[in-house]
């Protein structure tokens, strides 16, 4: 019996060491774009010129100036594997607006997002315009509230980047 408990628990070790290894690792990819983040976020000039998708792409959350985990659901051909490898930031301001609630009285969120593309070889930025994300589903199991899908997430789907 002692056993098949001790297996377990070396199995369970394994299956969560290798989730925190995992966790680890990615955190360690976002954070080398992460700390070029002030220097893919610099404009020359306040006009805005016409941007067009480039061929590495970020994604970045422009309120808080972090780089999203969607890098990871792009196609491996627009992933940057370098700082410098960076062509493209697609860039997001995005709010959940409550649009309704469940019978247990949790949020029913829709997310509206201004997406920009930022050219950071010629430090000029285009807004692509604002977008609304699908309503989340009427129904759900479980508690807390439900947001509905990211418009910068359909951005990239729809231009084939994810």
């Amino acid at each position: 019996m002692f056993g098949r408990v001790s297996l377990r628990v070396y199995f369970l070790a394994a299956i969560f060491g290798g989730l925190y290894y995992q966790s680890v690792v990615r955190d360690n990819e976002l954070e080398k774009f992460q700390k070029e983040i002030d220097s893919y976020l610099v404009f020359t000039d306040s006009t805005e010129a016409n941007v067009s998708l480039g061929t590495k792409i970020l994604p970045v959350d422009l309120k808080t100036r972090t780089v999203d985990e969607m890098f990871f659901s792009l196609k491996e051909e627009f992933k940057p594997s370098s700082e410098t490898d960076v062509t493209t930031i697609v860039g997001f301001n995005c709010e959940d607006n409550s649009i309704g609630s469940y019978t247990d009285g949790a949020l029913a969120y829709q997310k509206t997002c201004q997406i920009y593309l930022i050219d950071t070889l010629t430090q000029t930025f285009s807004s692509v315009g604002t977008f609304v994300g699908t309503e989340p589903h009427s129904s759900k199991k479980g508690s807390g509230s439900r947001t509905g899908s990211h418009p910068a997430k359909d951005y990239l789907k729809n231009n084939g980047i994810m």
